[in-house]
């Protein structure tokens, strides 16, 4: 039996309306960090798509079903800012959450014109990613 990380909420903290339908695109190109991340929203039973690349979650069609993104900052091809870049181009309202072990304040600034929700630095902690996750599908629903 697993337990829950100490940093991590319990499930009874999650809404009763429940966060079970929002469906989360996880975008990194690193493997073990989508492996991680993943098996963490599983846990707080979000549903969650894995891309290893920017240009892989360009190619879905229906964008729109994803509740929230949560994106690399630094990967190969195509970065975190330039999908962001694209995204807007196609006016996507999704929520975006940025990780990356270190952003400058002024790649803070761009990410947040391109349209990043919330910037979060590696590692991410569990319990502020499920809040922040929580906070913008939440949001999103409202709108």
């Amino acid at each position: 039996m697993s337990s829950l990380p100490s940093n991590s909420l319990p499930l009874n903290s999650l809404p009763s309306n429940s966060l079970t339908t929002a469906l989360i695109a996880l975008v990194d190109d690193d493997a073990l960090v989508r492996f991680a991340t993943k098996t963490l929203l599983d846990f707080y039973q979000f549903d969650v798509q894995e891309f290893d690349s920017a240009e892989s979650l360009l190619e879905v069609e229906s964008l729109a079903n994803f509740d929230c993104l949560i994106i690399d900052y630094r990967m190969q091809g195509i970065s975190g800012l330039q999908l962001l870049l694209e995204l807007k181009r196609r006016e996507s309202r999704i929520p975006a959450i940025v990780v990356s072990g270190y952003i400058s304040d002024a790649e803070a600034a761009e990410l947040s014109v391109a349209g990043a929700s919330a910037i979060m630095e590696k590692p991410v902690k569990a319990k502020e990613l499920v809040a922040e996750l929580t906070r913008l599908i939440q949001l999103r629903k409202t709108l």
